[in-house]
């Protein structure tokens, strides 16, 4: 799949880079653009790319700091109320996870604590946020 372009309903073409990672339904790979392709692994996951979107725009009026979608627009698609096919990211530096605190060298510890800690607080309203898990939490 890496190398390989892809062309969406919307005519946009996206060349696939290099493979990441992958969450509970999405596979995830870096892009020509320098941003992050998230793909869904099957139909009967499309959905969930949808409430990535939705859940995205939740999160920004929070405040929680989340990679920017670039597309599409969770405004556009959540007033089109369509199906996501992908979902466009961007890509941010990961220097460590948060269950490897005893990595982060002693200098950055405290600020990675108090960024983990931040983020802990403005995502404690929510009840659930989508696919999302504790170990996807980056510093």
């Amino acid at each position: 799949m890496p190398g390989d372009e892809l062309e969406f309903s919307s005519g946009r073409k996206i060349k696939i880079g290099r493979y990441l990672d992958q969450g509970g339904t999405t596979l995830i790979f870096e892009t020509s653009e320098g941003a992050v392709l998230r793909l869904s692994k099957t139909k009967e996951t499309l959905s969930i790319l949808g409430n990535t979107l939705r859940g995205s725009l939740k999160l920004q009026e929070a405040g929680v700091p989340i990679p920017a979608i670039l597309e599409p627009k969770p405004t556009q698609y959540v007033a089109a109320s369509r199906k996501a096919e992908y979902v466009l990211v961007e890509k941010i530096p990961i220097s460590y996870r948060m269950h490897e605190m005893d990595q982060i060298p002693p200098a950055l510890r405290s600020e990675a604590r108090m960024a983990f800690k931040d983020f802990a607080k403005k995502t404690a309203s929510f009840l659930m946020i989508d696919d999302f898990r504790s170990d996807q939490v980056v510093y």
